[in-house]
């Protein structure tokens, strides 16, 4: 009994230090609406004829509203769109050589091994630069991101962990800017596309009906491209502001120390478990070495 007393106080005390000493981070969240695919595109007003006869034609209309949506989510596992993002921002540093948030002064703190905010730059050891490469950059950027979604419901919640609560909030607000742009100018190029291979087809009939058809897509087209060059909330519409969080999100460090003290215990428990098969194993051992 006071083994485990103890292994549960020993444990207890050494996750309560290890949680005092971790800092705090804070989780900005947004709810998103995706955008309706009938308002940016006006297909469905064509019906299905004119659609159909766009593919035989050759031309892509765009994926669906859900299509769209994925895509955009997707982007957020791309190391080439999440590098481009770091790198444009130029939030590198801050993800991979800050420690913590100073509430009183709202600085970053930062690990003066690693970087040097005088100068701005990386530390080198022996020529070498401390700068960790591009991949950890994105693999450190995808833990602190998440988006959730629940099946029920067509709303989308994004979370952004950090240790600053304002950068928490401006890099999830900037990220989710620049996912709404990179879907409307994929669009956008794929719509130009399609205007340049229906001008060419218009030129190269002289049947008025097929004509027709191929004025009516333009349309279509033309309507796609003004409404993506103008909306910013192409794919993923706020509801709402996005908040500056005010509440920290983890360590919880109450929890850690409970669970730290039941582990204690588990530990005890085990230890007095197998005492009895290490004292056999030791008098075995004594008899052998009197023999």
């Amino acid at each position: 009994k006071w083994l485990v007393l103890v292994m549960a106080i020993l444990f207890g005390i050494i996750t309560a230090v290890i949680a005092h000493y971790t800092a705090d981070e804070y989780k900005a969240e947004a709810m998103l609406m995706p955008v309706s695919d009938d308002s940016k595109t006006g297909i469905g007003a064509l019906g299905g004829q004119l659609s159909g006869l766009a593919s035989i034609a050759g031309i892509s209309m765009g994926g669906g509203s859900n299509e769209k949506v994925s895509l955009a989510l997707a982007l957020v596992n791309d190391w080439d769109f999440v590098d481009i993002f770091i790198k444009e921002h130029d939030i590198k540093a801050e993800l991979l050589a800050v420690d913590g948030w100073d509430r009183q002064t709202n600085q970053l703190i930062y690990d003066t091994d690693k970087y040097d905010v005088q100068t701005k730059s990386w530390k080198t050891v022996d020529g070498e630069s401390k700068e960790p490469n591009d991949w950890k950059a994105f693999e450190e950027f995808k833990k602190r991101i998440v988006f959730r979604q629940d099946k029920s419901s067509p709303v989308i919640i994004a979370d952004f962990t950090y240790y600053s609560p304002d950068k928490a909030k401006e890099w999830l607000e900037l990220l989710i800017k620049d996912m709404n742009r990179k879907i409307q100018l994929m669009d956008v190029n794929d719509t130009k596309l399609n205007i340049d291979y229906l001008n060419q087809q218009i030129e190269s009939t002289n049947l008025s009906d097929i004509k027709e058809v191929f004025y009516e897509l333009m349309q279509e087209q033309l309507k796609t491209y003004m409404l993506a060059e103008v909306r910013d909330e192409y794919v993923l519409k706020k509801i709402g502001k996005v908040k500056v969080p005010e509440v920290k999100f983890k360590p919880k460090r109450a929890l850690l120390v409970v669970l730290g003290v039941f582990m204690g215990m588990l530990f005890g428990l085990l230890m007095i478990s197998i005492k009895p098969f290490w004292a056999d194993i030791a008098q075995k051992l004594k008899h052998d070495e009197s023999i």
